[in-house]
């Protein structure tokens, strides 16, 4: 993945079940509708990491089945090894299709 855009998209197979889900992880909150122009599938993943606080600009879309976990702000700070939690939250998604967040802390944004 380049770094040359805000959020970056990759679309995997679930090792378990052998469905794709396609994976963002970026530091500002989702546009469902962007999940269309990146290959969406039938389930889509959002990672949101923020150091600091920022407003809710998540938004739904009908046509786009979608979960965004949003880890940000003061919250971090209270986890022990927050990044690596997250990271194996992922790892986790990646071989049962269930994402779970270990921290505690993330707010969870859906669509539709």
């Amino acid at each position: 993945m380049g770094t040359d855009k805000a959020s970056n998209y990759k679309v995997f197979k679930i090792a378990r079940t052998g469905h794709r889900v396609t994976i963002r992880v970026s530091n500002h909150h989702a546009n469902a509708i962007k999940y269309l122009e990146h290959e969406a599938t039938d389930f889509n993943l959002s990672i949101m990491v923020s150091k600091r606080y920022r407003k809710n600009t998540f938004r739904p879309h009908p046509g786009v089945m979608l979960k965004e976990y949003v880890y940000m702000g003061r919250q971090l700070e209270k986890v022990d090894s927050p990044y690596s939690q997250v990271a194996k939250s992922i790892a986790g998604f990646l071989e049962t299709g269930e994402y779970v967040d270990t921290t505690g802390v993330a707010k969870v944004n859906v669509s539709p």
